[in-house]
C-alpha cells in the first residue's frame, strides 16, 4: 500500500493556508435581476462584472430579440462568452444551445451555469467553433483573462497574449449530428462571420430558421459579404443598431420572409 501523503506537510503550514483559504474565499457570486428573472454570475474580475451586470446597456437588442423566441423555440447562442445572454434565454424555458470556443470563457459559462440550476436543463453549452467544415482553427487572445474581449480566430490585426487551437465543424454538420435544427440564432464570432455563414446553407434553406440576429463589422469585407449571403435565402433586415460607442459594429436582426 502506498504512503499516504499529508500534503500540508509536504508544502508547508504557509502555503497550505494560503490556498485553502483561496479555495474557501474566491467565490464572488452576483445575482442579476434581467428583466423580472433573476440570475446568479461568479464573478473573477471587473469585465465579468460588467457582462454579468451591464445586459440592458451592452446589447439590448438582443434581450429583445430573445423576448421576442416562440415559447417552442429553439435557440443558437454563437459566440456565447461567459453565458451573460444564453442564462436569460434558458430562464425563459426556451431550449438553448450556447457554443463558446474559447476555453477560460466556456469554463465560466460552464460555471454559471452550474449556478443556475433551475434553468440549467434548458441549457447545453459545446467548446466548438462554427466555420465551413471540419477543421482546427487559431483562436487568437489579446490578454490572458477569463471574460477576455479581443479573441478572434485566425486574426493577425493585433499582437495576442496567448493563442489556442480550437475545432471547428459546419452549422449544418452539427445540426445533422446532434439532430437539432434552430428556429433562431444569434451569431456574434469577431470577424468569422463570412466562414459561420458559410457553413449553415441548409439552415438557410430548410424553413426551421425563422430568425437572426448578427452583429457585423461595417469595416470588414468579409462581414459584409455574410449578411448578403444571408439576404439571398429570403431573409429580410428587420432592424440594425449600433452596438455600444463601436462605430462600425451593428447588430442586425433578420428574419425569413414569408
Amino acid at each position: 500500500m502506498s504512503e499516504i501523503i499529508n500534503l500540508e506537510k509536504l508544502v508547508g503550514s504557509k502555503t497550505f493556508n494560503a490556498v485553502k483559504n483561496l479555495e474557501d474565499n474566491s467565490e464572488i457570486i452576483f445575482v442579476n435581476s434581467l428583466r423580472g428573472k433573476e440570475i446568479k454570475f461568479n464573478i473573477k474580475n471587473l469585465r465579468s462584472l460588467w457582462q454579468s451586470a451591464g445586459q440592458e446597456y451592452i446589447e439590448p437588442d438582443l434581450l429583445n430579440f430573445i423576448d421576442n423566441i416562440e415559447p417552442n423555440g429553439i435557440y443558437f447562442d454563437i459566440g456565447a462568452s461567459i453565458g451573460n445572454f444564453c442564462l436569460y434565454a434558458a430562464s425563459k424555458e426556451i431550449k438553448v444551445f450556447a457554443f463558446e470556443p474559447e476555453i477560460t470563457n466556456h469554463y465560466l459559462l460552464l460555471t454559471n451555469s452550474l449556478l443556475n440550476e433551475e434553468y440549467q436543463k434548458n441549457l447545453k453549452s459545446y467548446c466548438i467553433a462554427f466555420g465551413e467544415k471540419y477543421k482546427f482553427e487559431e483562436i487568437k487572445i489579446e490578454k490572458f483573462e477569463i471574460s477576455s474581449h479581443q479573441k478572434r480566430i485566425n486574426d493577425y490585426s493585433f499582437n495576442p497574449a496567448y493563442s489556442q487551437k480550437t475545432f471547428t465543424i459546419s452549422l449544418d454538420d452539427f445540426c445533422k449530428l446532434e439532430n437539432i435544427w434552430p428556429t433562431d440564432i444569434k451569431i456574434d464570432v469577431d470577424g468569422y462571420e463570412e466562414q459561420c455563414v458559410g457553413g449553415m446553407k441548409e439552415n438557410l434553406t430548410n424553413g426551421n430558421l425563422k430568425n437572426i440576429f448578427i452583429e457585423i463589422d461595417l469595416e470588414q469585407e468579409s462581414s459584409i459579404k455574410a449578411l448578403d449571403e444571408i439576404q439571398k435565402y429570403k431573409f429580410e433586415i428587420i432592424s440594425s443598431k449600433q452596438v455600444q460607442n463601436y462605430k462600425n459594429l451593428y447588430n442586425y436582426v433578420l428574419s425569413k420572409s414569408t
